[in-house]
């Protein structure tokens, strides 16, 4: 027996989508003013991101700060360590200069913070997360990179808040990420089998208001980019999907650990002599391009939320259909881009424990 038929019936059964919630943006001027006052030092924006959540409306017993296992994360440190040392040795440096830049990377790890993470809760245990980090690199205030992004996530739950939804909402703000992505590694060694199977999308937020939205290729789910997409469309937000090398960033972490996930990012390669240094500053920051990042993280928690089933069964739906003119639906194809020779190279990330795939939770098209 074809088994085609029956998921056809199987489709046709499944709950219908419920309207999208109605979420009002914040004004732009009062984003502005909250990345203006980016705390320089991460212990201090660790706590400012905590205050942030509880003024949108978060009860203590919702806001909690997660510290870093340091256990789990030694083979990526002991990677780190040698790839300082072999960089030390090839440009000639001393005994005395190799342990001075070694003490002062454990002095980093040391200090790296701990994850912050806000939960709203829903009608249903299934989950919606939008991530950020929110620490910054030494030298820098970090405005753009990414008090922007975490002010995003703080809007987003106040305009949540008091809305009836359906999913369970998960704010994450990442420690460590300018030290190799250390606190979504440890955040994704906690996740268990049972609450990856519940997670219906993840969207990282980074270096939001340089440019329009674009979403990383490489770095994201195709199934859940569909998703971006199309909410993209609806909400007349420009969104450009790319694609460019590398594999460091807390969405690459995510995805290794095959949770859906999109990258989202508001920055282009042009801007890369803003970052990590004294003119990161918010300043820099168009307020239209901020705003539609704004509108589309709205709109993505809307769009999410009002699909009752686990969200990729919509979309294989839609494959099922893609053979009908009428759909109007083509497969997203990202735009590549060349990274200049210049822009810094990460330092290769310790794979994920290993995990086995599953059609129901990697996010791609069947």
């Amino acid at each position: 027996m074809s088994i085609l038929p029956l998921a056809f019936a199987l489709l046709a059964m499944a709950p219908q989508s419920a309207p999208p919630l109605a979420l009002r943006p914040a004004p732009v001027e009062r984003l502005l003013a909250e990345i203006g006052r980016a705390p320089a030092d991460n212990a201090a924006r660790e706590a400012r991101l905590v205050e942030l959540f509880r003024a949108a409306g978060a009860e203590a017993e919702d806001v909690a700060t997660v510290p870093l296992d340091r256990a789990l994360l030694e083979p990526r440190l002991a990677a780190a360590r040698t790839a300082i040392v072999a960089r030390l040795d090839a440009a000639g440096a001393g005994e005395s200069e190799r342990a001075a830049a070694l003490e002062r990377q454990e002095a980093r790890w040391r200090d790296v913070g701990r994850n912050v993470i806000a939960v709203l809760p829903g009608t249903t245990k299934r989950v919606i997360g939008f991530a950020a980090h929110y620490d910054t690199a030494a030298g820098s205030r970090g405005a753009i990179d990414n008090w922007s992004g975490c002010v995003l996530l703080a809007e987003l739950y106040r305009a949540l808040k008091g809305q009836p939804h359906e999913h369970t909402f998960w704010f994450l703000g990442f420690a460590g990420q300018e030290e190799g992505c250390l606190g979504a590694a440890s955040w994704v060694s906690t996740v268990r089998e049972k609450q990856a199977a519940k997670i219906d999308a993840l969207v990282t937020v980074e270096c939001a208001g340089l440019v329009a939205p674009r979403a990383w290729w490489s770095g994201s789910s195709a199934g859940i980019l569909e998703i971006v997409a199309d909410a993209a469309r609806q909400v007349q937000v420009p969104l450009q999907v790319v694609d460019f090398p590398g594999d460091a960033s807390d969405s690459c972490e995510l995805k290794r650990a095959f949770l859906p996930v999109a990258c989202l990012f508001g920055i282009g390669f042009e801007h890369a002599s803003l970052l990590h240094g004294p003119r990161d500053r918010v300043e820099a920051i168009v307020p239209e391009h901020l705003a539609q990042m704004h509108a589309l993280t709205l709109a993505l928690a809307a769009e999410f939320d009002r699909h009752r089933q686990p969200l990729r069964w919509d979309y294989v739906q839609d494959k099922l259909r893609l053979a009908d003119p009428a759909s109007g639906r083509t497969p997203l194809v990202p735009t590549p881009i060349d990274v200049p020779r210049a822009a810094p190279a990460a330092a290769p990330p310790t794979p994920a424990p290993a995990r086995s795939p599953s059609p129901a939770r990697d996010g791609s098209h069947p």
